[in-house]
Order: C-alpha cells, then structure tokens, then sequence
C-alpha cells in the first residue's frame, strides 16, 4: 500500500513539472508568436504611415510651387494694367514704370517683348531670340511656364503671358513674363526638421533641378540613376514611365541609412516633379513612442 503511494505521489510530481515545463512553453511560444505580429503590425504601419504623410507632404509642397505661379500670373496682370494706364511714351519712360511696378507687386525679373522680340526690362533692352524659346512662337495664345538657364546661372521658373492688345510707344507689344529663380522656390518650401526629411524638384528624366539633396543615396543625384541598382528592374521601369508621363508614384528601398521611403508628384504646368523622403525609422520611433 505504501509503495502504492509512493507511485502515485511520484506520477502526480511528474506530471505537475511536465505540465509546468509545457505552460511555459506555451506561453514562450505565445510570447514569441504576439512579439512577432507586433512587429509585423508595426512594420504595416510604418509602411503605411510613411506613404500617408509623404504624398500628404509632396502635395502640400506642389500647391505652394502652384499658388505661387498663380499669384506671379495675377501680379503680371497687374502690372500690365499699370502700364497701360502709366500711358508711357518713351524706353525712358518704359523703364521708370518698370522700375515703379516691381517693387509693388513684388515682381524681381518682369519684362516685356515687343512684335520684335526685342526684351525691355527695367535696365536695359535686347533681343530675345537667343534668350528665350518661348519667343520662337509667331503667335501666343496661351500662357507659357517653362524653365531656363540663363549663361551658366542658376535654372528659373519663366512665366509668360500673351500680350496682343498692349502698344506702348508706338509700338505692339507681343508678351511679358517674369522669371523665378528656382532658389527662391526652395527657401519657400525649406523646413527645418534635422535632416530627418528631404525634398528634391526634378525634371521629367530625373534631373535634380532645386540642387537639395534627397537622402544620403540619392543625394543631388539624377533620382532616376541613383535608384536604378536599389530597386527591382520592373518598379524601376515603372518609375521612369511615370516621371517622363508626369504623373506621381511612390518608392522604397533600403540604404545604408536603412529603409527609405519616397514620394512624387507632378506639379502642373511646369514639368517638374517633387520628391519627398523620410526614413521609416522616423516614423517608426513615433509609432513606437
């Protein structure tokens, strides 16, 4: 009867440790396997996260280039009005209401083009031919947005506007248009946040136009170039397609920063393209936060 005992207390300590060793597997295995899709969840929602607030970001920075051409397209309209009605006679008197307009309506490089295509701004006159493509058109009929690179200095934004109904001395007047430096573009867009996000403005086949690096990978690089060996050949191909169709897309690889996210888009009429960066390990910090 003793030995009896002695069996069953023995069999019940045994299977209360392996009972014991297998709850705390399970709830290792548990642990690990929760661990795991806290990581995946997390991952899904840096993913998704980065994707949100960089096309929130580039959108945001496409409406300010925008908003920008719009209010130069209406101070140009201004500015006209104020011409005809300076009712000037002389390049002499051309050149003071010049000078008079700039600075009220905030216009640095305003010019007008007679039939000509000789350019009078407010300091001096020349022919236009070899300056400007736009005046290459016999007629204009529409406004024109196009970017120049004026004798080695850096790239601007030209605005033009028809002007077919202007005389001013005797003379018709074909356009004006002012010019944007492309810098000026940047300072309005630059933002401060240590060099956690980029923004970059290219051209259609990736050229980097603004000069402001994208990431240590991309840098002042042709965007285009730079990402061919870090993405898989079709997306990489998608990408171009999209840039040289103007449309907006959207691009993640890892560097040795570790994984980078990227977002484009258009910014109509110009041609140009916006990108924005962040590293994932900035939004996952604030997930995780």
């Amino acid at each position: 009867m003793t030995k009896k005992k002695r069996i069953t207390r023995k069999t019940l300590v045994l299977t209360a440790v392996i009972g014991s060793f297998l709850i705390m597997a399970m709830l290792a295995a548990n642990n690990y396997w929760t661990s795991r899709q806290n990581v995946s969840a997390t991952n899904e929602a840096v993913s998704a996260v980065s994707s949100f607030y960089l096309e929130a970001m580039a959108e945001r920075r496409a409406r300010i280039i925008t908003n920008q051409i719009n209010n130069s397209f209406d101070e140009m309209e201004k500015a006209l009005s104020f011409l005809v009605d300076e009712e000037v006679r002389s390049q002499e008197e051309l050149r003071e209401a010049i000078g008079k307009v700039k600075p009220l309506l905030s216009l640095k490089r305003f010019a007008l083009v007679d039939e000509d295509k000789v350019v009078y701004t407010q300091y001096m006159t020349y022919t236009g031919r070899s300056r400007h493509e736009f005046l290459a058109e016999e007629q204009m009929r529409d406004r024109i947005i196009t970017t120049v690179s004026l004798y080695g200095s850096s790239k601007q934004l030209c605005l033009v506007i028809p002007t077919p109904e202007l005389s001013l001395m005797g003379k018709q007047f074909k356009a004006c248009f002012v010019q944007i430096d492309i810098q000026d573009i940047v300072d309005l867009m630059a933002f401060d946040d240590e060099g956690r996000t980029y923004f970059s403005l290219y051209t259609r086949n990736g050229a980097n136009l603004s000069g402001t690096e994208l990431g240590p990978l991309i840098s002042t690089k042709n965007i285009l170039e730079a990402t061919e060996k870090v993405l898989l050949e079709d997306d990489w191909k998608e990408n171009c397609n999209r840039f040289a169709s103007g449309t907006g897309g959207i691009m993640r690889f890892a560097s040795g920063a570790g994984e980078e996210t990227l977002c484009y888009t258009p910014i109509e009429g110009t041609g140009w393209e916006i990108a924005v960066l962040i590293r994932d390990s900035v939004i996952q910090d604030q997930i995780r936060s």
